[in-house]
């Protein structure tokens, strides 16, 4: 596996960087800034980056069981690609928080550029307390176990006040036991030809759902 992998990316790689590439060009073409990832550095060092372009069929194919009644937020949002990717997927509103006050402020210039009206929270998790106004959410492994267990345990005693249904998309879903210990349920996420393709080289995508 690891001679398959070198040889993945040795292939893909330059493959890779040119698609980016252009999709920078796109980007400057249409006043929007998604696909910038150098110059802006989330508080722990790391660089910041958005959702991989190859989890958008399993993550659209998962968005046809939300009615148009759900709500959807999502936590972490960068830049706010997945704002737009949602807003797309049918959801009566999709929203979104940030920690970094100048990857939000892009965002906000990204939303605006694209006549979206999703809300922008532009605060600590942590200190969220609207937890209740959403049916579905989207992680992409924004923050430590001891900051998703704080969340998840808002998010379910919000379920106490509004009683429904949750739904977590959860990728690169590096607390996945810390759901299940809080009652979450992991749903069966269906891989097509062309995620099996890519598998494992897809980062991980898993689907919860919570039944008060």
């Amino acid at each position: 596996m690891n001679v398959m992998a070198s040889l993945f990316r040795c292939v893909y790689g330059p493959i890779e960087k040119t698609i980016y590439q252009f999709l920078l060009l796109l980007d400057r073409m249409r006043g929007l800034d998604f696909y910038r990832i150098v110059e802006y550095q989330i508080d722990d060092g790391c660089d910041y980056e958005c959702t991989h372009l190859r989890m958008h069929r399993m993550l659209r194919s998962i968005c046809r069981d939300a009615s148009p009644e759900d709500s959807l937020l999502d936590v972490g949002c960068g830049k706010g690609r997945m704002l737009w990717f949602f807003s797309r997927c049918g959801f009566q509103r999709v929203d979104g928080i940030e920690y970094n006050p100048d990857i939000a402020a892009i965002a906000g210039k990204n939303m605006e550029r694209l006549k979206i009206s999703s809300h922008l929270f532009t605060m600590d998790a942590c200190d969220f307390t609207l937890w209740g106004n959403y049916t579905w959410f989207y992680f992409y492994n924004p923050f430590p176990e001891r900051v998703m267990e704080l969340c998840l345990k808002k998010m379910l005693e919000s379920v106490q006040i509004r009683p429904r249904t949750l739904h977590i998309l959860y990728a690169n879903p590096v607390c996945h036991r810390k759901l299940l210990e809080l009652g979450f349920q992991e749903q069966p996420v269906k891989r097509g030809a062309w995620e099996k393709l890519w598998f494992p080289y897809l980062s991980v995508l898993k689907r919860y759902r919570y039944t008060p």
